[in-house]
């Protein structure tokens, strides 16, 4: 019975972070933005040392990443810029699961909210 509460604990969670950061897009007028943001590979796996995350309307040097795991505490993030709409962040040493990445960009205000599966 215990599982089974935590594990509807971390539905609602998901859920709840998804829809926030749709409203949020909404209300700011950026959805155009958040639909051609992607994480790749998704879902990554133990050989794979980083995953790419494109974020083709915006630009590298103006944008934070901020790293959550499921339960929304947030993981210390290794990442850098590959050209000036991609950055690569490392994912190697991270333990399997799902992952939040929080995308903020400071000129245009955008703020998005990805998740990412780790196995």
């Amino acid at each position: 019975m215990r599982l089974f509460s935590v594990l509807i604990t971390i539905i609602m969670t998901v859920c709840l972070v998804q829809s926030y950061g749709q409203l949020r897009e909404e209300a700011l007028g950026t959805q155009p933005a958040a639909k051609s943001i992607h994480i790749s590979p998704n879902p990554t796996n133990d050989l794979s040392e980083y995953v790419s995350i494109y974020i083709a309307p915006l630009k590298t040097q103006k944008v934070k990443l901020i790293l959550r795991n499921i339960i929304g505490n947030e993981i210390a993030a290794e990442y850098e810029a590959v050209d000036e709409h991609e950055l690569k962040m490392r994912v190697k040493d991270l333990a399997p699961g799902f992952y939040l990445v929080t995308i903020k960009d400071t000129t245009s205000n955008f703020r998005g909210t990805y998740k990412f599966l780790k196995r």
